[in-house]
């Protein structure tokens, strides 16, 4: 709220001195809440900068593990749903902006179905390819587009299965952009060591 107490509180002698430096006070206008809506509001950048650094340690973090013979890490689209699969991971890391459809293909006529990845700006042109093309198992032209989902939303219900937790990182700092270019923005940690 707006009056003083805050600060007496602050400064008294009621929090542990590990809690002190931990301590951020917003002034607001209103209490109750309100004060607590207009709080959070005003708090935005702070909070968006702990998030940052909790991002960027878990990057650092996922650095180091590959670096390991024994690591526990795995990236990529492929290995990273292999021990999804598997449920081996414990920890799924997704960059925010990772712009990859999950599409599925079926064949009317044999049930034959695949499915595949792309990214979101090649729909329009692959998708028509590929339904133009002939089943390859019975070899009739009556393949159609059975769904598609986006790839970030595939990942976090597999991961909803096996009992993964899951952290978007967003591509805005450093670290997350990194992550984008060179893990494709998909890694995990295994449950154990020595890969799955």
């Amino acid at each position: 709220g707006p009056g003083p107490t805050k600060e007496e509180f602050a400064q008294g002698d009621y929090l542990h001195y590990t809690l002190r430096d931990k301590l951020h006070i917003v002034d607001t206008s209103y209490s109750g809440e309100s004060g607590v809506r207009e709080a959070v509001s005003k708090s935005s950048d702070y909070l968006r900068e702990i998030r940052m650094v909790e991002e960027q340690k878990l990057i650092q973090k996922l650095m180091s593990e590959v670096s390991r013979e024994d690591s526990r890490a795995v990236y990529g689209e492929r290995q990273v749903r292999e021990a999804l699969a598997k449920n081996m991971v414990e920890l799924l890391l997704i960059s925010e902006e990772l712009d990859l459809i999950e599409v599925s293909i079926k064949c009317q006529n044999c049930g034959y179905e695949e499915k595949f990845t792309i990214r979101q700006e090649e729909m329009q042109a692959e998708i028509p390819k590929r339904l133009a093309e002939k089943c390859p198992q019975c070899q009739n032209q009556t393949l159609s587009l059975a769904s598609s989902e986006m790839l970030i939303d595939v990942l976090i219900s597999e991961a909803g299965r096996v009992g993964a937790k899951v952290e978007l990182i967003s591509p805005e700092h450093e670290e997350g952009e990194m992550f984008k270019r060179a893990f494709q923005g998909i890694a995990g940690f295994l449950r154990h060591r020595g890969g799955f």
